[in-house]
């Protein structure tokens, strides 16, 4: 996960933690993170691309690294 990323989970998400980020749900939380980006309350470069199975990647990995297991999100 890059920088911008991380702070568009911080700014937009809420999620300030692993534990957070692995007890989200990846389609609500890409939902939350695109509608931030489009009313522009968030600003990204423009070379930046969102979609719904990067939001899963970033939520497997987190939950990984929370239990130690892998699994589907």
């Amino acid at each position: 996960m890059d920088e911008q990323a991380a702070g568009l989970l911080v700014l937009s998400g809420k999620i300030d933690s692993k534990e957070k980020l692995a007890e989200s749900d990846p389609a609500e939380l890409f939902a939350r993170l695109k509608k931030s980006i489009e009313a522009g309350q968030v600003k990204v470069p423009k070379s930046f691309t969102l979609d719904k199975e990067t939001v899963a990647s970033w939520v497997r990995s987190a939950k990984v690294k929370k239990t130690g297991i892998t699994g589907p999100a």
